[in-house]
């Protein structure tokens, strides 16, 4: 009975000693199993932002990342920077542009103005800068039409051509009011 113990307490020691374990009918080498080679998947690259068709100026977009990460989309939709001023303490700074102007605070866009290369419907202005025209209750004044809380944005006003007709001839869009939230994103 000791030998079938001291047998199996040699090969246990032989086996510790090899670099690899050598079992019966399996050649000494190392068998190396080859892969069929793994058809490669298609690299896509990230796509950029596009800007939707027919949009003129995509306020949601340009209002919900750093301003350092969208400065060429900015420089695309509203022009080059023409100037720039300091605004009041806690309201960031004035950006001019080409064909608008943006407010910044804390590097986020919070304000975009620009007026419309031509007057249009109401319906309309919401397309061109990247809303349905399906929107809740509107303010109508004398001089503008205002949407508040809408899809993500604070204030949307479309200034009317006159207090006369509906057709709207800039808009001034607030991500959010500075100083009127204390936490915000």
């Amino acid at each position: 009975m000791r030998r079938p113990a001291a047998l199996a307490a040699a090969l246990w020691i032989a086996s510790a000693c090899d670099a690899e374990p050598v079992l019966p009918g399996v050649p000494g080498e190392r068998v190396v199993q080859e892969r069929a080679p793994q058809p490669e998947a298609p690299s896509e690259a990230p796509r950029g932002y596009e800007r939707p068709e027919g949009v003129l100026v995509d306020v949601q977009h340009l209002t919900s990342r750093p301003l350092r990460e969208i400065k060429t989309e900015v420089i695309a939709q509203l022009g080059a920077l023409v100037g720039q001023a300091p605004l009041e303490p806690g309201r960031g700074e004035e950006l001019q542009l080409e064909r608008g102007a943006v407010r910044v605070l804390d590097e986020r866009i919070y304000y975009i103005a620009f007026p419309l290369p031509s007057p249009v419907r109401r319906a309309d202005v919401l397309r061109l800068i990247g809303l349905p025209p399906q929107v809740g209750e509107t303010i109508q004044t004398h001089r503008e039409y205002r949407l508040n809380h809408e899809r993500g944005l604070r204030r949307i006003l479309m200034r009317r051509q006159d207090r006369r007709n509906e057709l709207v001839v800039a808009v001034e869009v607030w991500k959010w009011l500075p100083g009127e939230h204390v936490n915000r994103r």
